[in-house]
């Protein structure tokens, strides 16, 4: 399959001039996008042949949807490098090009008049390098699917559910907001308490997932958390969620 990147340079006029080319993005087809693209040269082909063709979901639930398009997306596509799924570019290319469709599905709300500048977090990394990965719609994909993806669970995307209840793009940013969960060990720690929380029959809200983080910082500040095993880490945050634990000295 054939993808394609958008140059550093078609990235840097693109995202400056959404407004000039609002026309062109409102259009469902991309077909006239495409010639503007192709007459600038901002469209290369990307050497990323491994990757095979991947259908989203488009209709329906926003909430289901997601779930299914980070299995699809982060599934077919997990030999993909951090640094290459940090790029840019390689987004931009994506959702000009193969995604067209499904950004205008996704984010329909912002396609109406007067949200134009919206456009720019839809195909763009346009609110920094890190927060974008998990805002811009086809990024977080493959983005969440990174931070929750554990192998070791018979189903590797078990996890999932947890950060994708209620406004899924907002409880991503949050859970992802914490340098500590660049770590697998960590991470897995606070979504394995999250699941373990959902299956006693409570909801994970917001509050539930910041109180965590509160406390994880909290720790991090007198512990090199880096040097605790996941398990450990899990038995210091429960008492957060399990207030019977809370005072536990084992």
């Amino acid at each position: 399959m054939e993808l394609s990147f958008m140059t550093q340079t078609g990235v840097d006029d693109m995202k400056t001039h959404v407004e000039e080319h609002a026309e062109l993005y409102r259009c469902e087809d991309n077909a006239a996008m495409l010639a503007h693209l192709a007459d600038k040269g901002y469209l290369q082909k990307a050497d990323l042949d491994a990757l095979s063709f991947v259908e989203l979901l488009e209709e329906g639930d926003h909430g289901v949807a997601d779930i299914e398009n980070v299995r699809r997306l982060y599934g077919a596509w997990r030999t993909l490098p951090p640094y290459a799924a940090a790029d840019e570019r390689l987004w931009a290319g994506l959702s000009h090009t193969l995604f067209w469709r499904y950004i205008h599905r996704r984010k329909e709300k912002d396609f109406g008049a007067g949200k134009t500048a919206a456009l720019r977090s839809d195909f763009f990394f346009a609110q920094g390098r890190r927060r974008s990965l998990f805002v811009n719609p086809l990024a977080r994909l493959w983005w969440a699917g990174h931070m929750v993806y554990d192998e070791r669970r018979r189903d590797p995307f078990e996890l999932l559910p947890v950060l994708a209840q209620g406004a899924f793009a907002s409880q991503l940013v949050l859970f992802a907001s914490s340098g500590l969960m660049s770590r697998r060990e960590t991470r897995f720690a606070v979504l394995s308490l999250l699941e373990r929380f959902e299956r006693s029959g409570k909801k994970v809200k917001r509050e539930h997932l910041q109180a965590v983080l509160a406390r994880l910082n909290a720790i991090s500040s007198l512990t090199l958390v880096d040097m605790l095993s996941e398990e450990e880490i899990e038995r210091r945050l429960e008492g957060v969620l399990f207030p019977l634990f809370e005072n536990r000295r084992d």
